[in-house]
């Protein structure tokens, strides 16, 4: 019989886009990668709570401009990770330019299913990667030959 190799399952989460009278204008479809995805977001929240948490001290106008655009920036990155560049494109056309409506929209998506999602599968790869290693460790038991 032949070592056999499975690939998972690709995990997909749609989003769709709303006009005024509740009709679907656009669905996206967004495919979870962890090896793609899990670090490169978890890099861009950490720098997002840091940047948000500058703005709430500062209290230079000049400074605070130069935050907000830095926020700005890394929400852009977020959605380039998450959605992918044409997908963004699409979001941002759909939004015409109103960035806080866009993010009260878009970021829940992002926080309340995309990164739990991407958290859950981090968990399951450790755990499969901790049961290859385990069994493998056992296979090369001297208790296991006997």
């Amino acid at each position: 019989m032949a070592y056999q190799i499975k690939r998972g399952n690709r995990i997909c989460e749609e989003l769709e886009l709303l006009d005024e009278k509740d009709q679907i204008v656009h669905t996206l479809r967004v495919y979870l990668d962890v090896d793609t995805m899990a670090n490169s977001l978890r890099e861009k929240q950490v720098a997002l709570t840091r940047v948000q948490q500058e703005l709430q001290n500062c209290k230079n106008e000049d400074a605070r401009e130069h935050l907000e655009e830095s926020l700005g920036e890394l929400i852009y990155h977020l959605y380039l990770i998450v959605f992918g560049e044409e997908n963004t494109k699409i979001i941002l056309d759909f939004f015409e330019g109103r960035r806080m409506e866009m993010n009260l929209e878009i970021n829940p998506f992002i926080f309340q299913v995309i990164i739990p999602r991407i958290q859950e599968m981090v968990k399951e790869t450790r755990r499969k990667a901790d049961y290859q290693y385990n069994r493998k460790k056992l296979r090369s038991s001297p208790l296991f030959h006997r």
